[in-house]
Order: C-alpha cells, then sequence, then structure tokens
C-alpha cells in the first residue's frame, strides 16, 4: 500500500485511536509511556511531507519520548502494510530519526555480584533469579515460560519452552533456553507471578542487569551475536521458516557447549 498527497499530522490524526490500539496490544508499551509518546506527537507534530522536512522540523522539536513517538508511528505503518508515505519508503523515514544518547550510565555486574546476590535473596524467588541466569530473558517471557513449562521440549541437556506466542514487537523470543538439569527443581515452584521480579533486585542486580550480564557471558564465551540475540529473545518476527529451523538447530549446538560454566556460576 502506498498513502501519497499527504502528511504526518494528518496520518496520525485520522489513524490516533488505532495507533493507540497499535501501541497497546502489538508493541506491548505500557499506559503511562503511550501517553508520553501520543502527547508528544499531539503537540509537536506538523504538517510533514518529506524526510528533509522531518530532519529539518527535529533538529528544533527533538525529544526523546517525541523521536521515540514518531519511530512507532512508522513502525505502525509498516504493520499496517504501507510501503511507502508520500513517495518515501517507511524504512526512509524511519532512518530520518537519529535518537540520540542519553548519557545514561550502562550497569555491568561480576559473577561475584550474581552469586552474592542470589545468596542473599529470599529462596522462593531463586528459581526465577535461576531462569533469568540461565536464559537472559526479559522477566515478562521468563515467568511466562515458568508457567507453561510442561510444553517443553528436550533436546540432550537442553530443556527449551515455546514463548513465541506471548513475545510482542519487531523483536521476537521463540525459545526460553535452559539446562535440562535445572527441570526438576524447577518443577517444585510454587506461586509464579509478575512480583517474583521485585524480589530478585539487590545491590546492583537486578533483572536488567542479569540479562547485560548474560549476553556479556554468552559473546565472552565465543557465542556468536547472532546466536546470542536468538537466545535472549531478539530474532526477527519476519524470519522464515527455514531459517528459523536452522537457527534453532544452530543454537541447541552453541547453547549445550556452555551449560557446564553456566551451572557452575551459582554453586
Amino acid at each position: 500500500m502506498k498513502i501519497e498527497n499527504t502528511n504526518l499530522r494528518s496520518f496520525f490524526t485520522e489513524n490516533k485511536e488505532d495507533f493507540s490500539f497499535y501501541l497497546t496490544n502489538v508493541r506491548g508499551i505500557g499506559e503511562a509511556k503511550q501517553h508520553d509518546y501520543l502527547n508528544a506527537l499531539e503537540k509537536k507534530l506538523i504538517g510533514i511531507k518529506s524526510t528533509n522536512e522531518l530532519k529539518s522540523h527535529l533538529s528544533q522539536a527533538y525529544t526523546d519520548p517525541y523521536a521515540r513517538a514518531l519511530k512507532n508511528l512508522f513502525n505502525y505503518m509498516e504493520y499496517k502494510e504501507i510501503e511507502e508515505f508520500n513517495g518515501i519508503s517507511i524504512e526512509r523515514w524511519r532512518k530520518a530519526i537519529k535518537l540520540r544518547r542519553l548519557g545514561i550510565r550502562e550497569i555491568y555486574i561480576s559473577d561475584n555480584e550474581l552469586k552474592e546476590a542470589y545468596e542473599n535473596i529470599s529462596e522462593g524467588v531463586r528459581p526465577l533469579f535461576k531462569v533469568l541466569v540461565y536464559s537472559g530473558a526479559r522477566p515478562t517471557q521468563a515467568i511466562a515460560g515458568m508457567k507453561r513449562l510442561k510444553e517443553g521440549v528436550t533436546k540432550g541437556d537442553i530443556y527449551r519452552i515455546p514463548i513465541n506466542s506471548i513475545s510482542k514487537g519487531k523483536k521476537k523470543a521463540y525459545w526460553l533456553y535452559l539446562p535440562s538439569s535445572f527441570l526438576n527443581e524447577l518443577k517444585s515452584c510454587n506461586g509464579i507471578n509478575g512480583d517474583m521480579r521485585k524480589k530478585i533486585k539487590y545491590g546492583r542486580v537486578s533483572a536488567s542487569t542479569i540479562r547485560k550480564w548474560n549476553l556479556n557471558f554468552l559473546i565472552g564465551n565465543g557465542i556468536p551475536e547472532s546466536v546470542a540475540d536468538f537466545i535472549q529473545g531478539r530474532a526477527s518476527v519476519t524470519v522464515g521458516s527455514s531459517h528459523y529451523l536452522a537457527k534453532t538447530n544452530q543454537v541447541d549446538l552453541f547453547y549445550s557447549k556452555i551449560i557446564p560454566k553456566l551451572l557452575n556460576i551459582l554453586s
């Protein structure tokens, strides 16, 4: 589909309600952030017709919520199968928006910090802590996987649980990867719920820093970046079935090689 002879302000106004639905139900964006996005577009977006106009506009009107809101507006267009807007591809529109670094300090935790946190949190949330360490998954996906444990597949020393049905956005998680030797311990876990993620925080250790630690652990142990992305749930939603099967087999091979080291981290 191609949209011609219009501007971004008009498009947003005409599609605001459906765009809001998309942010909630397709992208999984929370209410507060969604409010910031819609408010920024309402206040700042003007009748832009070309990428040059957009670049010029952002040089004066840039804020982080506004730029991200615009990115999501073009993601929405792509979701609605709009290929061009005023004769310009959606990809070119998206590339016209350069997100600026906010100067937020990245936190990278050590193996010792990870182990200390594990030893000091309550026993009831230790299974989730281990799932995050072993899989590098987002906490919502980790908890969802723990709830559907019986749906998993054993491949030698690997146990992987399908979580593709609960993944949202442009990057998709297909499997929650775990060591199969961890399965019996996981089966005894009760009371799995979203509040568990708050209880794993200890010092600098949190769900987000565990995820960063896992990525560094994977790369540091010779896992290719594309394989690490697949393990952590950053695969493209457009991946074809043949590529998906090949990637799954490749990931199984690499993940099995690091299981002994993973298990040793918290022992």
